[in-house]
């Protein structure tokens, strides 16, 4: 799973990279990578590398602290994610903790992240939420969408969604 330690990377960082070696590892391709600004997107990509925080793969490299969401195709979840843990202080105590926490009281329901991307959550980790039949807003629909949780805005339960990612045509 890798190693997390009390840095500033172990929130969001840390968790992120560790599930990108894990597809990495398991040779899972990659349907959508969307950064943190909410406007690029790598679509289909197969992943070369991850290596000192930076994603490389096929279609483009991304520093993994930039990345919102990673969407994939997989029969079940075949992550490995660390237990949340709740600092008393700190940048995780302040962004990622709340997040994690109100997310973890949704496992089971359907949720729109950031009005970006849309799925049922499954499991939530340190810094990293998981959605199934996950759906966003560029269009592309997945088995399963890996969302940093130090980079979750608004959580809204917009069902209009829900029926978009249920619809194979859109």
């Amino acid at each position: 799973m890798g190693a997390f330690d009390k840095t500033i990377c172990d929130c969001c960082v840390c968790p992120m990279e560790c599930v990108l070696k894990q597809l990495e590892e398991l040779s899972i391709p990659l349907v959508n990578i969307i950064d943190s600004s909410l406007m690029d997107n790598i679509s289909n990509a197969t992943i070369q590398a991850v290596e000192d925080f930076v994603l490389f793969t096929n279609n483009g490299n991304v520093p993994i602290h930039s990345i919102f969401s990673v969407g994939f195709d997989s029969a079940s979840d075949p992550l490995t994610l660390k237990q949340p843990k709740n600092d008393k202080k700190g940048k995780c105590a302040c962004i990622e903790d709340p997040a994690t926490n109100m997310l973890k009281n949704m496992i089971g329901s359907f949720a729109v992240i950031s009005n970006t991307i849309a799925g049922t959550v499954s499991r939530v980790g340190e810094g990293i939420l998981i959605l199934e039949n996950a759906a966003d807003s560029l269009g592309g629909v997945y088995d399963f969408a890996v969302v940093s949780t130090c980079l979750v805005g608004i959580v809204d339960q917009d069902l209009r969604w829900e029926s978009r990612s249920n619809d194979p045509s859109n």
